[in-house]
């Protein structure tokens, strides 16, 4: 068996016509207001899922939407059917508790929602905001009278808006302008709301009042207030027909109690069930009153947190189900009986007493238990549970992959929270003490973990939202504010770093002596992984890029936008200067993070992007500046336009024209680019005017084809915006065009429990392409014709294989038979799912550059819209110190890569240019040190292939290995095990439905298990491909 060693790949509806004209519609982006803390951007979490705490949880059955608020300053709209992602709504956030979302509430005949939280500051304004859920436009913002809002609710009619506070404790009723309608002062926090269809309204507070109104017709009066049996009550909900309460409460072993309202009077309390301790705290009636739906912090026997059912008339229990892994926070009661339910571990569902139907669940840990973090004596290796009760999982930053078998590696270290003689009391507290001495904590901060550094009194302790240091005698020596909770504390062996799991699924590494952040890991359970320091710079898993991002508000102050960090692949990508901070212990703000110097004979680097600091660089001859915090290296960055929200029903059967609003940030032209199913419509390429600010493009879309994506980016001098993108759904029988545009959000979908899931989805990475000559292609044609509704697509497949290099150090075995046996079975398909196919071999002697080069435009010239291109790629590739990629040719010379080889940026240019679908198959290797040092981590190959699938450039990637493994080949497979796997799967076996079709999702997941066979878990191939773009058939099986 011979290994390959494996290198980065490159980085890299009908006609839509596009008119633009500069309109002045909002303040310009350099207006922007605030603190300078809200002004600068804020790295955040985004998986698709909630990221921290659900708060609440809305919905509206009748048109079959959800929404959530988070303490991830997010509120999402969902579909109550399906649990699909239909828009994320982003208000502006700052540090600390700045944009947490604490209510959210959808209108109910209108397309309106309600959000509020902790929207202000100090003495700042906090804002109520009106979203349309179908867009998720902004569609006002005005004064909430207070701040630290903790639930709210429109009354049955729709004519108000209630909220309770919990910092400016009232209930508050506005009118749909935004007019305060209604104030009364409540004498506690509150943090419960309910509205009955009869016109009521009921407020509870901390002390245990309950105040009852009736609010309907845009008015407002009191009724009375109610005494419950205990304080800490929270959850209400009404009877069906309004004459009884339930509440909750947030206090330990406290049953729900049943209200009279008319009287005051309690009727009971609920019966007692089997949690093993916790609040009851959420309460929901049912729509038909027989049942009452009841959750909170108590979890059972199974380390689960259940939604309780209870009998409304005798307060029985008649049934539960085992939702969440943390407190289920809200309960909204359904028509046929079910409940949603939210949870503090970031999902939510749908139940009954009978099943769960539904469960949004969040791909990154909850990192709960501090005795599961596990760290290495230099802080280079980490494990940890993804769960409770969960095996281990490991991350290894000289392999770069995340490893969930093998159990608890022994270098791997636990931490000691008593450092063997119990001189801390710190576990799930208000009352820490440490060395003998109470830790000041705020009021509700609950000390979480800790531990002692190696040889000393010093401890760590991490709390609800801060890491401290505690010296030996008790005192804080200094105090972060965190990303999130605390979950678990461990410093590392040589006492340099201390390495922390937040509530946000990240595990963040802070130098010791001062508690400056280094860097944040995150990790899924599929496998993925981004690392990035405070300022910006990363490194990513293929498809990872995406799970991490910038947060700007806009200038307006009322709400925000997000770039995932694969907008600033080429500028902040740096692998480099993750491991360099590991090794330094330092921020990079201290470290020199000018790039390697090349070797003699490669391409001299160019410089990549600093970390912007305000002020500029220091005069000649000036002594060193201090070096700047990542505050200041961050305030300065520029941003890609925005493109949306978009009125998609606007849109109309036939023709039809489309405002697109396009926010502007830098000086220079804007270029507009249209795509449908990742492909281009240069047609539709538009410049705008160069004026920064609000600007307005509008399509003209004939009706696009039924179940396409389509997608809009905008790009400029800052780089390429997140693409809007909307499907194309079936039209019905007898319409003229489609009967609906539905948007779709640039993120991954979450998982959803109960139905089957396959992460396919794409992101991006890296890098600037060289110049090549201009040559002409050999039988070249004019660019092809559409395909005629109903035809058969073409296929055009270039493979290039080398084993017999001009150099014969550079010999590798089967790498010319993987590219012929390739594109032999793809010729087999001319006449079965394609009209005709046309394939090219470049094998050994005849993959010259310039030979590649030729047939490279070739493939890009003849690939028409409705065809599909392929190239398959295998030999050598080699990445430089700076991340440039070359595909070695024939002749190639890894001492003159730049004259020699063939540079990323020609592979990017020709498929991002296809007007067909495109996809990629590599496995560029090299064998032993036969190039020396240029065998580089093959985490490079995530770059290529996170470039190649992002929006702009809309390519399917399939790679052949992930992390630092090697390709293996074996002359008893006859092939590379990779190449043996995809001619295997387009036989017929990776037909997994039988539908004698096999797509490009069924081709991944066949290749995926069939490799790590062959090669017993040696090997990873990955798949990426452009988020949202429809999965298509590639080759058909069985009789034609």
């Amino acid at each position: 068996m011979r290994k390959r060693y494996c290198l980065p790949l490159p980085p890299v509806l009908a006609a839509l016509v596009i008119a633009a004209s500069a309109l002045a519609v909002v303040p310009s982006p350099s207006s922007a207001q605030g603190t300078a803390a809200e002004a600068r951007p804020y790295l955040q979490v985004e998986g698709g899922s909630h990221g921290a705490f659900i708060r609440r949880i809305d919905v509206a059955p009748e048109r079959g939407l959800v929404v959530t608020a988070s303490d991830d300053k997010t509120a999402r709209i969902w579909s109550l059917a399906t649990g699909e992602l239909r828009q994320i709504l982003r208000p502006a956030v700052g540090s600390g508790d700045l944009g947490r979302l604490y209510g959210a509430a959808i209108h109910p005949t209108e397309d309106v929602v309600a959000i509020g939280g902790t929207t202000g500051r100090g003495t700042g304004e906090h804002r109520l905001l009106l979203y349309s859920p179908t867009s998720g436009a902004l569609l006002a913002a005005f004064d909430a009278r207070g701040g630290d809002i903790r639930k709210l609710a429109w009354t049955r009619d729709g004519s108000l808006l209630l909220a309770v506070y919990a910092g400016d404790n009232a209930l508050r009723a506005f009118d749909r302008n935004g007019v305060l309608v209604h104030e009364q002062p409540l004498t506690a926090p509150s943090y419960g709301l309910a509205v009955s269809a009869d016109g009521k309204a009921a407020a509870s507070s901390l002390d245990g009042r309950i105040v009852v109104v009736t609010a309907r017709g845009g008015r407002v009066a009191p009724l009375q207030t109610i005494r419950a049996h205990s304080d800490q009550a929270v959850g209400v909900s009404f009877s069906p027909d309004g004459a009884r309460l339930v509440v909750g409460f947030r206090k330990a072993r406290v049953a729900p109690e049943v209200i009279d309202v008319a009287s005051g009077r309690s009727l009971m309390r609920l019966a007692a069930n089997d949690v093993v301790d916790g609040t009851q705290l959420s309460v929901a009636w049912s729509a038909d009153g027989r049942r009452i739906a009841v959750g909170g912090s108590g979890y059972n026997a199974r380390k689960r947190f259940p939604v309780f059912f209870h009998d409304a008339a005798t307060g029985a229990v008649v049934g539960q189900q085992d939702v969440a892994r943390d407190t289920v926070f809200d309960l909204v009661a359904l028509p046929d009986g079910a409940v949603a339910w939210a949870s503090h571990d970031g999902t939510w569902g749908v139940s009954s007493a009978q099943s769960t139907a539904l469960a949004i669940e969040s791909r990154i840990a909850d990192l709960k238990g501090p005795e599961t973090l596990r760290v290495s004596r230099d802080g280079r290796k980490v494990g940890w549970t993804f769960s409770w009760g969960s095996d281990p999982a490991t991350f290894d930053f000289e392999r770069r992959m995340v490893v969930t078998t093998g159990g608890v590696a022994r270098e791997l270290e636990a931490p000691a929270p008593d450092g063997g003689s119990g001189r801390a009391v710190w576990q799930d507290t208000l009352q820490a003490r440490v060395n003998g001495r109470a830790v000041e904590l705020d009021p509700a901060e609950v000390s979480r973990a800790l531990d002692f550094f190696p040889g000393s009194t010093d401890a760590a302790l991490g709390t609800s939202f801060r890491l401290l240091r505690i010296d030996g005698r008790g005192r804080i020596a200094w105090q972060v504010r965190t990303a999130g909770e605390v979950r678990s504390v461990n410093v590392t062996g040589d006492g340099r770093m201390i390495v922390t799991g937040l509530s946000d699924g990240t595990l963040r590494w802070w130098r010791a002596s001062d508690g400056a952040e280094l860097l944040a890991l995150l990790a899924t359970r599929d496998g993925r992984w981004v690392a990035w320091t405070p300022e910006g710079y990363f490194d990513a898993s293929a498809g990872a890029d995406r799970l991490v991002g910038w947060t700007v508000n806009r200038s307006t102050g009322e709400a925000a936008d997000h770039f995932s960090l694969n907008r600033f692949r080429d500028r902040y990508g740096r692998p480099d200067l993750v491991d360099r901070v590991l090794q330094a212990a330092t921020p990079v703000a201290a470290l020199d993070t000018a790039p390697r110097t090349a070797r003699a004979g490669e391409p001299a680097p160019a410089t990549p992007a600093q970390p912007p600091v305000a002020g500029g660089a220091p005069a000649a001859g000036a002594p060193a500046a201090v070096p700047a915090s990542p505050l200041d290296a961050v305030a300065a960055m520029q941003f890609p336009p925005v493109i949306g929200p978009v009125d998609l029903a606007a849109l109309k059967p036939g023709a039809a024209r489309l405002d697109i609003p396009v926010a502007v940030r830098a000086k220079g032209d804007v270029q507009i680019e249209v795509r449908v199913d990742g492909r281009p419509l240069p047609e539709a390429t538009q410049q705008l005017s160069s004026t920064p600010g609000p600007q307005v493009a509008t399509a003209s879309l004939p009706a696009p084809p039924p179940g396409s994506l389509v997608q809009v980016i905008a790009r400029d001098g800052n780089g390429v915006s997140e693409p809007m993108g909307f499907l194309v759904e079936p039209a019905t029988a007898g319409a003229a065009g489609p009967t609906a545009l539905k948007p779709v959000v640039p993120v991954e979908q979450p998982p959803v429990a109960l139905l089957p899931e396959r992460n396919i989805a794409a992101s991006p990475a890296p890098l600037g392409p060289a110049p090549l000559p201009a040559i002409a292609a050999p039988g070249s044609q004019p660019p092809q014709a559409p395909l005629a509704p109903g035809a058969q697509p073409r296929l055009y497949v270039l493979a290039i294989g080398i084993s017999d290099y001009q150099r014969k150090e550079y010999q590798l075995g089967l790498a010319a038979k993987d590219a012929t046996d390739f594109a032999n079975a793809l010729r087999s398909q001319r006449g079965r799912l394609y009209r005709d196919v046309q394939a090219r071999t470049l094998v050994n002697e005849q993959a010259t550059r310039l030979a590649i080069i030729a047939n490279l435009k070739w493939l890009s010239d003849n690939v028409g819209p409705g065809d599909i291109g392929m190239l398959f790629m295998a030999g050598h590739g080699i990445n430089t110190p700076t991340g440039q990629y070359y595909f070695v040719p024939y002749e190639g010379n890894h001492e003159q890569l730049d004259r020699t080889a063939l540079p990323e940026g020609a592979i990017r240019d020709t498929l991002g240019r296809m007007r067909g679908r495109a996809l990629f198959f590599v496995d560029t290797c090299f064998g032993g040190n036969v190039v020396g040092n240029f065998n580089t981590a093959s985490r490079e190959l995530a770059r290529m292939a996170n470039d190649l699938a992002a929006a702009e450039n809309g390519v399917v990637v399939f790679a052949s290995s992930s992390g630092k493994q090697l390709s293996e080949e074996n002359d008893a497979w006859g092939n590379g095990a990779f190449t043996k796997a995809v001619l295997a799967g387009l036989s017929g076996q990776a037909d997994l439905t039988r539908s004698g079709r096999v797509t490009f999702k069924g081709l991944d997941f066949f290749i995926s298990e069939e490799v790590r066979k062959l090669t017993e878990g040696r090997q990873t191939p990955v798949t990426i491909s452009p988020i949202g773009v429809p999965d298509f058939a590639i080759a058909r099986v069985g009789s034609v």
